[in-house]
């Protein structure tokens, strides 16, 4: 349990539950609903809710990342996954209601974690006011928008909410890509945030690192540290070997990818400013 307490924590998992409420039921004709009364929801180090930055009698309890059900009883109290609280909600008692939906935003490993919403029927959801952040060591992502599952395109916020849905952030950095070295046309590289993939298309083999580690460093190589300013080490755990034979488990750490101005080419040098030529950006 306290391991589970530490993750949630660590993880700072915030999540914004907003309750729709009514005056009445909705005729066929009715006017639609707006946003109801929002609620911050956090972990203290005891292990329990915190509402608004009050702290409930409520434990968390679940799997980690599994987001609260939160209501407003018929004598106005929060009610957290079935249990009262003691704190007074500003809104109208009762669930959500037949016609009314959750949205939920999953920033994607983010902080925060999760945000909640509940919008009636024809409603509109509002985008946070704040984007979510996200790193991966010293590996700063960039935040493109908010994806409904399996679209190509961010959300059109002016779109009516009839169903519940999902939201998920996406995330983009320069490095991610595929890189080909320029004096060897049979050799690649593929970044992602949490892998790297070598292939050789002479020999139709490949071997992939996974998971990684990203440290930013700064060129001091007087020969090229003017178009190649910045750069990462990147290490990792070799995870698949195809063909490749690599024949080693980890890989990386002791050379560095400097990235260029104008982001289409990178440059990999060792430790002794020693660098091996320029891998070019593949553009689908």
């Amino acid at each position: 349990m306290k391991k589970y307490f530490s993750f949630l924590i660590v993880a700072a998992m915030i999540m914004t539950a907003a309750l729709s409420s009514c005056e009445g039921p909705e005729g066929p004709e009715g006017p639609r609903g707006e946003q109801g009364p929002a609620a911050t929801i956090t972990i203290n180090a005891e292990g329990f809710w915190v509402i608004n930055g009050v702290a409930t009698t409520v434990r968390a309890t679940g799997a980690p990342g599994t987001t609260p059900t939160l209501t407003i009883n018929a004598d106005g109290f929060w009610v957290i996954n079935g249990e009262t609280t003691t704190i007074k909600a500003e809104g109208s008692p009762g669930q959500q209601g037949l016609n009314s939906y959750l949205v939920i935003f999953d920033s994607d490993g983010g902080t925060p974690l999760f945000r909640m919403t509940g919008v009636l029927h024809g409603g509109k959801v509002t985008a946070p006011a704040e984007n979510p952040k996200k790193s991966i060591g010293d590996l700063v992502l960039d935040f493109v928008g908010w994806y409904e599952t399996g679209a190509a395109t961010t959300f059109d916020f002016n779109t009516p909410i009839t169903d519940n849905i999902t939201l998920t952030a996406k995330w983009i950095n320069p490095y991610f890509a595929k890189w080909v070295a320029d004096w060897d046309l049979n050799y690649s590289l593929t970044l992602s945030a949490n892998y790297l993939r070598v292939d050789y298309f002479d020999i139709g083999g490949y071997y992939k690192v996974s998971p990684l580690t990203w440290t930013a460093v700064v060129n001091t190589n007087p020969e090229t540290k003017d178009d190649y300013p910045m750069g990462y080490k990147i290490k990792g755990v070799v995870s698949e070997d195809v063909g490749a034979g690599y024949g080693e488990d980890t890989w990386g750490g002791h050379y560095a990818f400097f990235i260029h101005k104008d982001e289409n080419s990178i440059i990999e040098q060792d430790d002794d400013n020693g660098w091996y030529g320029v891998y070019t950006k593949v553009t689908e």
